[in-house]
């Protein structure tokens, strides 16, 4: 694979997250509305399910949204991840740096998933690889992936000491 067209993938890894996840309200109803943050002046009826997460789930509203948006980050961090073994004409260092990012944003989005939703199915697979009888992680398997994953990249960060983002 290329090195330009997949760096062009890895760098679609942080689309949603700019575009859509932290930038609509969506993800906010979710994130912020079952708190004591806000109150419902309209009473328990109206928009019960994200004031009061009753009903709460993936099959219409904000939490589909949150939930298509994140299994959609994975899916690409994923096809990111799995291909960085046969980029093409790139800085091999780039591309480790680069799938590096790709497993943390995984991560991170893995742990919002489990946060509010509770216990999910681990995805490492890509797209196009069906899962037609997924099975949801206990948190503890998440949490041990989610570390797992951490710890490679920190190892590598202190093996090779490429650190992408620098201080002027």
């Amino acid at each position: 694979e290329n090195f330009q067209t997949w760096s062009g993938l890895q760098t679609e890894c942080y689309s949603t997250l700019y575009h859509e996840l932290y930038s609509k309200e969506d993800f906010l109803f979710i994130s912020e509305c079952g708190t004591d943050l806000w109150l419902n002046p309209a009473g328990r009826s109206y928009a019960s399910q994200v004031f009061y997460y009753d009903g709460l789930g993936v099959a219409s509203g904000q939490a589909r949204k949150t939930w298509q948006q994140a299994y959609s980050v994975i899916a690409t961090c994923n096809s990111v991840i799995n291909n960085a073994g046969s980029v093409t004409g790139g800085d091999p260092e780039a591309v480790k740096v680069l799938a590096a990012e790709a497993k943390v944003i995984r991560a991170f989005m893995h742990l919002t998933l489990t946060t509010y939703f509770g216990p999910i199915t681990l995805c490492t697979t890509e797209v196009g690889v069906s899962n037609t009888a997924p099975v949801r992680n206990s948190l503890q398997d998440m949490d041990n992936g989610v570390h797992q994953e951490c710890l490679q990249i920190q190892q590598h960060q202190q093996r090779n000491r490429s650190y992408r983002l620098k201080q002027d």
